[in-house]
């Protein structure tokens, strides 16, 4: 997978979030609203950390900070969802990085254990 491709998601991505938070602070849900915005940049900034890995392992480590903030992201929009509607694009673009993310971890760890690291 091209990873420019995922930082290209993962930026879009943020600024669907954006939206969202507008609507959540429109209706005084600020607290909400910070919790996603936070969580939806944080996958971003890990994915672009992880274009400047220092090695396999490194790499390895940020995606999966980034997959672990995409899963929170995930929860902040379900609960929003209660609050107000989103988008199902903003939905499925958050489905296709996890999916993304996922395998780009999986592929890594192959690829480190064909190199001969554990």
């Amino acid at each position: 997978m091209d990873r420019r491709l995922l930082a290209d998601r993962v930026l879009s991505f943020a600024e669907s979030a954006r939206q969202v938070c507008r609507s959540l602070e429109y209706i005084k849900e600020s607290d909400t609203a910070k919790q996603f915005k936070r969580a939806s940049t944080a996958i971003g900034a890990a994915v672009y950390e992880a274009q400047y890995a220092e090695s396999v392992d490194d790499f390895i480590h940020k995606l999966k900070i980034a997959c672990k903030e995409a899963n929170e992201a995930k929860f902040w929009m379900m609960y929003a969802e209660g609050m107000i509607t989103i988008n199902q694009e903003t939905k499925e673009e958050l489905e296709i990085i996890q999916k993304i993310l996922n395998k780009s971890i999986s592929t890594a760890i192959k690829r480190r254990k064909t190199q001969g690291k554990r």
